[in-house]
């Protein structure tokens, strides 16, 4: 009786043993599939950031000091020149995945396009002027929005590169 007690206990530790090393295998292999996934999608991810900050660093040297303004045609000018490479990566993005990381670069690209609007309604409706006629540009931190929407991308992409092999 004792010998089959013995034999049932080693039965049962080897049936955990291999459970245990089967779902640790199996986490070991996530883990790799994540660390592959991650490089092409840091990629993919610094690629529109780079996109957007070159972006924006044209709009906010439009700022002059003398007026305190960048003018609304330069703005409007800008963005239509990025435009482009914007939407390739943020194209990029969207396929890369995962959802909120693509919803965090559409929002970036969402503040550049509400900045252009606004620009070109500005434009269309001729604006208004200084005392002095120079027309009147956009003061302020007229970047602002989306400054704050590419530090939310940045938090996101940065959430979604994070592996099990970071902590």
């Amino acid at each position: 009786m004792e010998t089959v007690l013995v034999g049932v206990i080693t039965a049962l530790a080897a049936i955990g043993g291999n459970f245990f090393a089967n779902r640790q295998s199996e986490r070991q292999m996530i883990s790799d599939a994540r660390l592959q996934l991650r490089e092409p999608r840091k990629r993919t991810y610094s690629d529109f950031l780079l996109a957007c900050r070159e972006a924006h660093i044209d709009l906010v040297d439009l700022w002059e000091e003398e007026t305190q303004e960048a003018d609304s045609w330069r703005i409007e000018d800008t963005i239509d020149q990025h435009q482009s490479v914007l939407q390739r990566e943020l194209a990029a993005v969207s396929l890369e995945g995962p959802e909120v990381v693509s919803e965090a670069a559409n929002k970036v690209v969402k503040t550049f396009n509400d900045l252009h609007h606004s620009a070109f309604v500005w434009n269309m409706s001729g604006g208004d002027v200084h005392d002095d006629g120079r027309p009147i540009g956009f003061g302020g931190d007229y970047t602002g929005d989306i400054r704050k929407a590419m530090d939310h991308y940045l938090k996101e992409a940065r959430k979604a590169l994070t592996t099990s092999a970071d902590g």
